[in-house]
């Protein structure tokens, strides 16, 4: 359900469980006013942030505030393709937030909780996303090139079809995420947490440092696309696998295994 800001408040939106609706103007100025907190608001489709008269007052105002300990709150909110590119918005609290192809290209929203949000078909072009939460997040045919997602939680993720080409993915967390069709080409994987991690049909080629992430061998590489040095990488560690799904279906604990893949030299 979905009901102006002009008919009731905030609080009130809330707790009646529907969305409230709020020009950019005003969503600006309540910023510049101290407030934080945004729970279940909706912009209008299409609304340009950067473009506002006032965005570049937000944004010095922001840099100068502890957002940290006082983060903005966007939990369960909805902003339909926002344009926002280079947001300065980091440790924002969002999770839930549903912001289907939106501009985020150059972002910053470092260390921010997006927790089971979806960012599909989203624009991330050169974020800086340290340590940003993106668990179980939806992020398919997200556009994650340049970016830097380092330390990121990305557990359990749909990455599916996404771009993240020179992508900085070192110490990120991707344990069970979902890369399938996914373009890799160029990002650096080190020390990566990629425990049980799809990449099903996935663009590995020119992959950095794939032979420093962490649980390579739980990976699944069905029809996988890597050139030949991430070839010989990847299989002297399912050599490793093949021998341990061996000897439990020797001790009887059945089980199965097949991994194709293609090299693109």
């Amino acid at each position: 359900m979905l009901i102006h800001s002009l008919f009731i408040n905030d609080e009130e939106a809330t707790s009646r469980g529907i969305y409230l609706e709020v020009e950019i103007d005003d969503f600006i100025k309540k910023i510049l006013d101290g407030k934080r907190k945004f729970e279940r608001i909706k912009l209008k489709a299409g609304s340009n942030l950067r473009g506002n008269n006032l965005y570049f007052q937000m944004e010095e105002y922001l840099k100068n505030q502890d957002l940290k300990n006082n983060p903005i709150v966007l939990t369960d909110s909805r902003f339909w393709t926002l344009r926002a590119e280079k947001l300065y918005f980091p440790f924002v609290e969002g999770s839930g937030l549903f912001c289907f192809e939106a501009d985020l290209r150059g972002a910053n929203l470092a260390e921010g909780y997006f927790r089971d949000s979806n960012f599909t078909l989203s624009d991330f072009k050169g974020a800086y996303l340290k340590n940003i939460n993106f668990e179980e997040a939806c992020l398919k045919h997200a556009i994650l090139s340049f970016s830097n997602l380092e330390g990121a939680n990305l557990k359990n993720a749909n990455l599916e079809g996404a771009y993240l080409y020179k992508t900085c993915l070192v110490r990120a967390n991707l344990e069970g995420a979902c890369l399938k069709g996914a373009s890799l080409s160029f990002a650096n994987l080190s020390q990566a947490n990629i425990k049980s991690v799809n990449f099903e049909g996935a663009h590995l080629s020119r992959v950095e440092n794939i032979d420093r992430a962490i649980n390579l061998e739980t990976a699944h590489f069905l029809d996988t696309k890597v050139n030949s040095i991430e070839k010989d990488i990847i299989d002297s560690v399912l050599k490793k696998r093949r021998w341990f799904i061996d000897v439990q279906e020797a001790a009887g604990s059945g089980g199965g295994y097949s991994e194709i893949m293609s090299s693109g030299d």
